[in-house]
């Protein structure tokens, strides 16, 4: 996940681990986000299979793609976990092999509102594997949600030094673009600037801080009263506290998606895709998702999930949110001109 803190396993322990272990063809090598599958489930496939697998993992996306760039495309891996936007670099510059969806029966399974996006039409390169989105929850004690209702709301003097925004450049730039009806993945340098100076004038004096990890902890030890978070940490939140809500603005929310994508330079191609359709299986994809409570873009997998969970608009929102919503998307050579303003918002400058 784009989101998750995880000590990063370095390249020469993937190296290492090649020269040992199963024989030629019986390996698959990925580079993934930490704690997001779980151990039970690379051993059951391994079980099943005779594939033994070796993972490592990185704690930030550009790490991610900073190895990938100087391991020649990835030599070594078979299988990347990007994010929409990374998926997007890793496909224009060359470093992805498109999937042979004959040996993907399993991709039936998946949601349609979350297949056939425009970063890759048809689902050539990706799978996706788990959805979310940046959201905002309250302490319910202390701030009346209804008094929420658009992003322009995040303004009001009461909430001075009570808020928590995300330390993320796209998650905090899209509310910006948003209260002034842009999409939040605009490239324009002019609507750019004004979501900046949107911020600073309307948004940036009730902000606290900035905070990815423990945003939703925050909230709960009532270090702040309002926290925009990931819409998983938002339900961890309300489980432990009934008093954390949370809030849906008008102007819609944005969306994100982690996917799994084939390196070009994979040399185990077909036990990529064996474990690309394990992970697709009902069965499997419930488990994972049980494990670890982020959106599950499996429909059929959703179905065996409990009924409170299944039914969380938090965890699953409504069609309607969805289509009000908007998918991060590469915003291309733009990206200077965001991390430009994003540094601004930083340093208060």
């Amino acid at each position: 996940m784009k989101r998750l803190i995880a000590l990063c396993l370095c390249f020469a322990l993937s190296v290492l681990s090649a020269c040992g272990g199963s024989k030629s063809g019986e390996e698959l090598f990925m580079y993934i986000w930490a704690e997001y599958i779980p151990d039970s489930v690379f051993k059951q496939f391994e079980d099943e299979t005779g594939i033994k697998i070796r993972v490592s993992t990185f704690d930030n996306l550009d790490d991610m793609f900073a190895k990938i760039k100087i391991t020649d495309g990835g030599e070594g891996y078979d299988l990347v976990m990007p994010s929409i936007e990374y998926a997007s670099l890793l496909k224009n510059q060359g470093y992805l092999q498109k999937l042979d969806k004959r040996l993907l029966p399993n991709f039936k399974n998946m949601d349609p509102n979350y297949v056939n996006l425009p970063f890759d039409k048809g689902n050539e390169y990706t799978v996706p594997f788990t959805v979310g989105t940046s959201t905002f929850a309250v302490n319910s004690k202390k701030v009346d949600p209804e008094k929420l209702k658009k992003l322009e709301d995040l303004s009001r003097p009461e909430y001075k030094k009570r808020l928590l925004l995300l330390n993320d450049i796209r998650a905090v730039m899209g509310i910006g673009l948003r209260m002034n009806g842009h999409s939040i993945n605009d490239r324009n340098k002019e609507h750019i600037k004004q979501a900046y100076e949107t911020l600073k004038e309307k948004i940036l004096p009730n902000v606290k801080g900035f905070d990815t990890e423990a945003a939703a902890q925050a909230l709960l030890n009532g270090e702040v009263d309002i926290a925009m978070t990931w819409n998983g940490l938002v339900y961890a939140a309300m489980q432990e506290n009934p008093d954390i809500v949370e809030v849906r603005m008008n102007d819609g929310m944005n969306f994100w998606m982690d996917s799994f994508a084939l390196l070009k330079k994979s040399k185990n191609v077909v036990n990529a895709h064996k474990f690309l359709d394990f992970i697709m299986r009902p069965d499997v994809s419930a488990k994972i998702t049980s494990e670890y409570q982020y959106s599950s873009p499996n429909a059929a997998a959703r179905k065996l999930l409990p009924e409170k969970v299944r039914n969380n608009k938090t965890l699953y929102p409504d069609k309607s949110d969805v289509q009000k919503g908007e998918f991060e998307n590469d915003i291309g050579d733009a990206l200077p001109v965001y991390e430009k303003y994003w540094t601004k918002i930083k340093t208060g400058s």
